[in-house]
């Protein structure tokens, strides 16, 4: 099912998840005792438990917020970020795994000094946390569909750009632009870093959708 005439819930990412998991309009939050940025089991009917109910196979990968505890808000699977406020920071030294908070460490990150030059001169010495997204998500997928053939699922990818960020652990470090690790076709525009870090995960990010459809039709 493909939706051509969608639209995002609210002008923010966390309130606008709100919306795509609870079903209701913004304006309605107060009413509903919804804070638009939290989300515990319990207090509100998920897309995720409707579609786990009625026998999909569910995953979430990436960013959880508003959700915090997706292993019991209708996901099998979990990999990424609960904390949002974590996600800001794209080369973290650990992320969620499961029920666990920070339970999966990321060596590189924690052995390696992050900064933008760092960060983009040696990307291999790093873990980005839009790869990890992309790597857990196409192999959940994989996996899935050799299991299960061709029975429903749903994969909810939350990609945390594009978005600012930073290079190191919150709150000492705030937003400091869009990290990235190559600004490809717009690395030589003479740019404020900030303006060519943008476009580049853009195009980042555009071409991680491509290969989620290009695996999508190949399944």
């Amino acid at each position: 099912m493909l939706f051509r005439h969608a639209y995002a819930g609210y002008t923010v990412c966390a309130p606008s998840r709100t919306a795509l998991f609870t079903g209701r309009h913004s304006g309605q939050y107060k009413k509903a005792n919804l804070s638009g940025t939290s989300l515990p089991p319990g207090q509100a009917i998920t897309t995720s438990e409707l579609l786990h109910n009625a026998g999909y196979k569910t995953a979430l990968v990436g960013k959880s917020a508003p959700l915090t505890s997706p292993i019991q808000q209708g996901f099998d699977y979990f990999i990424g970020q609960v904390d949002q406020s974590f996600c800001h920071n794209m080369y973290p030294k650990s992320i969620d795994y499961g029920l666990g908070r920070g339970n999966v460490p990321l060596a590189l990150n924690d052995q390696n000094p992050r900064s933008r030059d760092d960060c983009m001169a040696n990307p291999d010495n790093y873990n980005y946390t839009v790869d990890i997204t992309q790597t857990h998500s196409i192999k959940w997928l994989k996996e899935t569909v050799e299991q299960q053939g061709g029975d429903p699922f749903f994969l909810y990818m939350s990609f945390t750009v594009p978005h600012a960020g930073g290079w190191g652990d919150p709150p000492s470090n705030p937003e400091q632009g869009a990290p990235v690790p190559t600004d490809g076709q717009y690395g030589n525009e003479p740019w404020p870093n900030v303006e060519k870090d943008h476009a580049g995960v853009i195009v980042y990010l555009d071409n991680y959708v491509g290969e989620i459809m290009a695996t999508l039709r190949e399944l």
